[in-house]
This record gives C-alpha cells, structure tokens and sequence, in this order.
C-alpha cells in the first residue's frame, strides 16, 4: 500500500535544439541557474554511439511548482542521453554531478541541467536522465523537520527514461517540455514508511502549447469536506484530457497547485505546457487524495523499451468543485 505524502509538484525539463554552426562541437556547458546567478561552469564530456553528422545544439533546464508538506526536494543529476530512431546513443556525462533543489525553482526560474552542447540533426524516440545512486543523493526535506531519501523502489538503477519521439532539424528551433507531475509520482510507502518517487510524465513540443490560469475563491478552499481548515494546503487544479471528461475514472493529464499571489491577494493557479486542445478543468481543496496511471509512468523497468511493465498501480477518486471545460491555444495563457 502507498499513501501520498499530500504533495504537489510540477518539474519542467525544456529541451531545446538550437541552430549552431555545421560540424560545431564543444566539451562544455555553463551551469547558470536564475535561482543562482553564480552557479559555477560544469565540464560535459560527450560520448556519441554513432557518427557525428550535421549539427544543432542542444538545452535542457528544469524549473517547478510549489509543494505541500516539503521544504526541499533535491535530486543529484549525473548525466544525461538521448536516443535516436536508430536506436544510437549520444551521452553528455557532468564532470561533478549537479544536486538541485526543485523548490527552489518557483515560478520563471529554471536551473539548466545541459546549455547548447552539440547534437546531431535526425530522429529522436528517447531521453534518459541518469540520478546518483550514492545514499541520500535524492532526498526530501519536510517543513515540519527531518530529512528523508527518496526511494525508488521499481527503478533501483534511478534512470527516468522519456519515451517520446521529437525530430532535430537544420535551421529549425525545436523546445520540448517534460512535465513530472509529482502529485501523482511521490508518495509514502505505508509498509515500509519510505518516500517513493514513480515517475508520471508527459513530453509536450512547446510551439504547439498553452497555459490556463485563474483564481479561486478563499472560501471554496476552507468549506466542508477540503482537507483542512488551511487554505495554503492541498489545494489544487485537476486537468483532463477532452471537454466533459469522466473526472471520477479519468486520469489527469496535468495538476497545477492552488496558491496565494502576494501581489494581488488572490489564491491562483497555473496549468503550464498543455498541447493545444480541448480540456476539463477542475478544483480540489483535497488533492492530498491522488490518482496514479500506468499509461503515463516513464519506462523505469530498465529494459529498453517504452513500456513500464508494472501493474502495481491504484486509483483515488479527487473531489472536484468548479468543473469546467477549458480551450487552449497555442502560445496562449487562458486566463479564468
């Protein structure tokens, strides 16, 4: 049995290919974060499975969202890969691994995890980003004290292999999202007591993708039946996939947390990256109760296909008020 920890975290990871010089190569990659304008330069060394051929670059950066119950969530990177349709692999392997602290990353600020190291033009079908296995390498940081190693119980290797396909292409830009919704992705295994990281992710181009934004009434997150009486805690936006969605069997697609803007004095949310299309949005003040998909967990099986091979997974039903169907376009925020 696993239970959630009653946390919400959104960790992006952009990817982006930009246009540099036929046959540019380079060994290295600054470190720079917005959270940290002195983050030191950290040394890449590239290994490549195949010929290098035409070249673009390559940029990889991670940002998030606030998370209930925790003060920090640090996760040590040591390398990562993609693969292309051929099944070849090129790796980019940090010289000193780089320990992030995902809370730290709120709203625009995002730490680069790779910064225009070269990349061969041509079909795409993986990315790969290889943790630390050394102890205490990933761990959590409760607000209410003490410290504890996330645990990766069906993904002892600690490798988050991204099944997606994505294409790299002369003269033309291409900027992936990777969206780990921890929400679904963290809880507490009730046997053992450990904190448990399952990846649920989902990869979206962001030149096709939008954002939802809106408020929330403070009353709606303290009412009868909300988790408690704290309106700072266990709230959260629940999005769907298609208009009317079955939102007591479907599996979100997104969760964003629900939030006081100091500027305004409005409790907001943010659902970022979703492709242009058709979606059910809806509010919880109990999102501590959580769903998890098999469909949408990374292939943490460590075989080398996209599937996750695991079935051990469970779904909650969320209570939802303000249901809703939302329209998102592309480049645009929809604000509610």
């Amino acid at each position: 049995m696993k239970r959630s920890i009653g946390s919400n975290l959104f960790i992006a990871l952009a990817v982006s290919t930009l246009l540099a010089a036929c046959g540019t190569d380079s060994s290295s990659t600054s470190g720079h974060s917005q959270a940290d304008e002195s983050a030191p330069t950290t040394a890449i060394e590239i290994t490549r499975s195949s010929p290098q051929g035409k070249a673009s670059s390559l940029s990889l950066r991670v940002t998030d969202a606030p998370v209930d119950d925790a003060a920090r969530v640090v996760f040590e990177f040591v390398a990562v890969e993609v693969k292309t349709r051929s099944n070849k692999w090129i790796r980019y392997t940090y010289d000193t691994p780089r320990s992030i602290d995902l809370l730290a990353l709120q709203g625009t600020r995002s730490s680069e995890l790779l910064s225009n190291v070269p990349i061969d033009v041509g079909d795409y079908r993986q990315l790969r980003l290889y943790l630390a296995t050394t102890p205490m390498a990933n761990f959590l940081e409760l607000a209410a004290g003490g410290t504890f190693e996330v645990m990766f119980p069906r993904n002892p290797s600690k490798v988050i292999t991204l099944g997606q396909d994505f294409n790299v292409v002369e003269n033309r830009p291409i900027s992936l999202m990777v969206d780990f919704d921890l929400r679904q992705s963290l809880s507490v295994d009730s046997v053992t007591g450990n904190y448990r990281f399952d990846p649920v992710v989902r990869v979206v181009d962001e030149a096709v993708s939008g954002h939802i934004r809106g408020t929330v009434d403070r009353a709606k997150l303290v009412a009868p039946g909300c988790s408690d009486t704290n309106p700072d805690t266990y709230n959260a936006a629940f999005v769907y996939a298609g208009f009317n969605a079955d939102t007591v069997n479907a599996v979100p697609l997104s969760t964003a947390s629900i939030r006081l803007d100091i500027g305004s004095g409005d409790y907001i949310y943010e659902a970022a990256y979703l492709p242009e299309g058709e979606y059910t949005l809806g509010l919880s003040c109990a999102a501590n109760i959580t769903v998890r998909a098999p469909s949408r967990r990374d292939d943490d099986d460590d075989d080398d296909d996209d599937d996750d091979d695991d079935d051990d997974d469970f779904v909650r039903v969320v209570p939802l008020f303000d249901v809703q169907n939302v329209k998102v376009m592309v480049s645009d925020n929809l604000f509610l």
